[in-house]
């Protein structure tokens, strides 16, 4: 089954909601960025107040990624310590965010960011 793409507005708007309904207070949006010309990409940057952490949320028309970045230039890919869906769809980001919030209550593996 095809998915019929959501334009600029509504992904963002559909991200930002259920961001904020996952975490509410616990993040804020630092920035946004997207090309929409470009497959449909955006960027979307918050921080986790109770631990610090950037959350970078990356995705086109049909897919998205979720990295957890600490000081230090130390990251991880949620997809490190979960298999979560990353489908475009309402569920699949519901979901991600689920695994997201679980996986920011226990230690994260980071990695070193190249120079």
């Amino acid at each position: 089954m095809l998915q019929q793409h959501r334009t600029e507005a509504e992904t963002l708007n559909l991200w930002k909601k259920e961001v904020s309904a996952r975490f509410g207070e616990q993040v804020s949006l630092l920035r946004t960025e997207s090309a929409w010309y470009h497959h449909g990409w955006f960027r979307l940057w918050y921080v986790h107040h109770p631990t610090g952490y950037r959350i970078f949320i990356e995705g086109e028309f049909d897919q998205f990624v979720i990295r957890i970045l600490a000081p230090g230039r130390r990251f991880c890919p949620l997809k490190d310590i979960t298999d979560y869906p990353n489908r475009s769809t309402e569920e699949d980001i519901q979901e991600a965010l689920e695994d997201l919030e679980l996986a920011l209550m226990e230690p994260i593996p980071f990695r070193e960011m190249r120079p």
